[in-house]
């Protein structure tokens, strides 16, 4: 049902594969099969996806009702997040292990009635990593020691608040995972603002 409520609705990436496409995502393009696939197939994985994010919406619905029905929801901050994205196809790509934004940018839904203000978006950069402290800051807990992370609820509370807008993340593997191809892979990344570098070992590098 979910899969036939799109039915009809999606269409094709917006995104080509690039001319200048990277070597590596060249090769991973080909190991999984993916360089040349038919149309329908394409459009039929990606409005398999809208199906799935339907129905995982309803199930954080029945999460957030029975907080509701159990008198919780005042006083109740809620976090809904991601390890990672999915490319669902765009410039040629399936699954996530690459640095661009649709893999590697996840999604940060926070609700806390009374304490963060309702429908607003904040540009800076956090992490996961930045969650832990977050949340003990929210109790008022004191932060753990040796925790990498900071808390950025001062930032979710107001946006003119000071952050230092920058992020590192890395794909490594050694070659013999299946999931993860046959070659080892060294691939690195930092953005700060709006410029990213993905450094690839033996690679090229991207900006």
């Amino acid at each position: 049902d979910d899969y036939r409520r799109y039915q009809g609705q999606v269409g094709l990436p917006a995104l080509p594969v690039p001319d200048d496409e990277h070597p590596y995502l060249h090769w991973w393009r080909k190991h999984t099969g993916s360089l040349d696939l038919p149309d329908d197939a394409v459009i039929r994985a990606r409005t398999a996806y809208y199906g799935l994010v339907t129905a995982f919406d309803r199930m954080v619905g029945a999460i957030l009702d029975r907080l509701d029905a159990l008198g919780l929801a005042e006083n109740t901050l809620v976090i809904y997040a991601s390890d990672h994205g999915d490319q669902i196809g765009e410039r040629g790509l399936w699954w996530k292990q690459t640095f661009y934004e649709e893999s590697v940018k996840v999604p940060l839904i926070m609700a806390w009635p009374g304490v963060l203000p309702e429908g607003q978006r904040r540009p800076q950069i956090v992490n996961l990593i930045d969650l832990g402290p977050t949340m003990l800051d929210a109790l008022g807990a004191p932060a753990l020691p040796n925790a990498q992370g900071r808390s950025f609820l001062q930032v979710a509370k107001d946006g003119a608040t000071p952050w230092a807008d920058e992020t590192f993340s890395e794909y490594c593997t050694d070659g013999m995972a299946p999931w993860a191809g046959t070659q080892p892979v060294q691939q690195r990344m930092i953005r700060c603002g709006p410029w990213k570098l993905v450094y690839y070992h033996g690679r090229p590098p991207q900006l």
